[in-house]
């Protein structure tokens, strides 16, 4: 019996898998495996989130392709954000037999973007840029307290996107990004730093006008999905 792709879905700091229920669906529906990841410190509550940091969530992510790889021909990573820079870099390893990168909205530069931090504040709570949010949030209610316990994962992360700029031309499976022009968190210049980094493997780009970092129209989600469920019907 030949074996079935596996299509690995990695949530962003702070998200969670549900972010990828639709086009999770999409990929089912068209043959292929599809696992979205439970982060460690996320889906808990944020003081637990403070105890964790990126290389946590590397080893997370390697210990679910070292438990997989053997049951499926080819491995596909899909990364939302910080989620992409973890698959970029597990696709180094090649005993991982990563077929192929979709990363949307990953950072190598972040944007502070406070005219829609601050707008995003006052939208009402049925507003649909507002349950985005809400749904995307992966670690609970916030409080000041809370944030004094972020230093690790927060700042963490500035060093895995640097660190991980410096590995980009050791990637040699195929990639396909998707960036905004409006994202509030991840600055539009890392796709073209990324394009620039990921000089020894073919890489397609796209770019949306109108996304949010966690908010995309239904239009912008069905553009995503079919250029998602295309690339993994490809094989990479």
């Amino acid at each position: 019996m030949e074996k079935q792709s596996l299509v690995i879905c990695i949530h962003g700091i702070m998200g969670g898998p549900s972010q990828f229920d639709e086009w999770a669906a999409l990929l089912r529906a068209r043959g292929h495996v599809c696992r979205a990841l439970l982060l460690p410190g996320h889906g808990v509550d944020a003081r637990e989130f403070g105890r964790f940091g990126p290389e946590d969530w590397a080893r997370h992510l390697q210990t679910e392709i070292e438990g997989l790889r053997g049951e499926y021909e080819k491995i596909f990573l899909v990364g939302h954000s910080m989620g992409g820079l973890l698959a970029l870099r597990a696709s180094l390893a090649s005993e991982n037999k990563i077929a192929g990168l979709f990363l949307i909205a990953t950072p190598l530069r972040l944007r502070l973007g406070l005219w829609h931090r601050l707008r995003l504040l006052f939208y009402r709570r049925g507003h649909a840029i507002k349950a985005a949010y809400m749904a995307a949030n992966g670690i609970g209610k916030i409080t000041l307290s809370v944030l004094l316990r972020f230093g690790k994962p927060l700042w963490g992360l500035l060093a895995y996107m640097k660190e991980t700029r410096l590995h980009l031309a050791e990637v040699s499976v195929p990639v396909c990004m998707v960036h905004s022009r409006n994202d509030e968190t991840v600055a539009f210049r890392s796709a073209a730093l990324l394009r620039e980094g990921l000089s020894n493997t073919r890489c397609e780009a796209w770019a949306l006008d109108g996304a949010w970092h966690a908010y995309y129209s239904e239009a912008e989600r069905g553009f995503i999905g079919e250029k998602l469920v295309g690339f993994v019907d490809a094989g990479g």
